[in-house]
């Protein structure tokens, strides 16, 4: 991020976002993506868990330190307004991520401009604040679902589905093994004789047509020989 914070479809895949972890300890910034542990000096990666909504005034205040870990453009700004601001959406089960992503994009996916961070305090403050507003069905009404935090549940439901209909295709195949494998003598011995009478059906159609054909050719003979009778007389 450095002097600028770029939002847009782009932000979400920069290093500072995703993969380069702030340590709050040593203040060294190191590419293992864990939030547990800094690769540098194995202090916490993060003040706060960033996928968990925070719960009470200390959680809150952590949550704020891990939001400006992810948004280093906004540690100049005072805490306690910054705070203010986003309590609304904490209390209303959103996580820092999903602060980080509606500071990156609008509801319909559409990216913020450029702000920077040489920008005037009261001026990204009201940044922050008009950006999350957004997130809201109407001003100063409802807050919408947290996006990061409604994706993961999301995902959670879709895996949870396809891991039943394995289960249910899984089931099915070993019943239709079981059956197969519970056929009996008697049920091939079955198959064999309607396989039988069906040979002998066939046989006997064959041997059917083969008479009438006869029937018909002596009958073609017998007229043959009518028809030479008569033209001789």
């Amino acid at each position: 991020m450095g002097e600028t914070h770029r939002r847009g479809s782009e932000g979400a895949s920069r290093p500072e976002l995703v993969a380069r972890r702030p340590c709050g300890q040593c203040q060294g910034v190191t590419d293992r993506s864990s939030v547990l542990a800094c690769g540098r000096c194995g202090g916490p990666g993060y003040a706060f868990d960033p996928g968990r909504a925070p719960q009470g005034s200390e959680e809150t205040e952590a949550a704020v330190e891990c939001l400006l870990q992810h948004v280093p453009v906004l540690r100049p700004l005072d805490r306690g307004v910054l705070g203010a601001i986003v309590d609304d959406h904490f209390r209303a089960g959103w996580c820092v991520r999903d602060v980080v992503h509606a500071l990156d994009q609008r509801p319909d996916n559409e990216g913020h401009e450029i702000w920077s961070a040489k920008e005037p305090p009261e001026r990204l403050l009201w940044h922050v604040h008009e950006r999350l507003r957004t997130w809201r069905w109407t001003d100063g009404g409802e807050i919408m679902a947290g996006p990061w935090t409604a994706r993961r549940a999301a995902m959670a439901t879709a895996h949870r589905l396809q891991a039943d209909r394995q289960r249910e295709r899984d089931e099915s195949w070993h019943e239709q093994i079981a059956g197969a494998r519970a056929a009996t003598g008697a049920g091939r011995a079955e198959a064999r004789r309607v396989a039988a009478e069906a040979g002998a059906a066939a046989r006997r159609n064959r041997a059917h047509a083969a008479e009438a054909d006869a029937m018909h050719r002596r009958a073609q003979v017998r007229a043959a020989r009518q028809q030479a009778l008569t033209d001789g007389g």
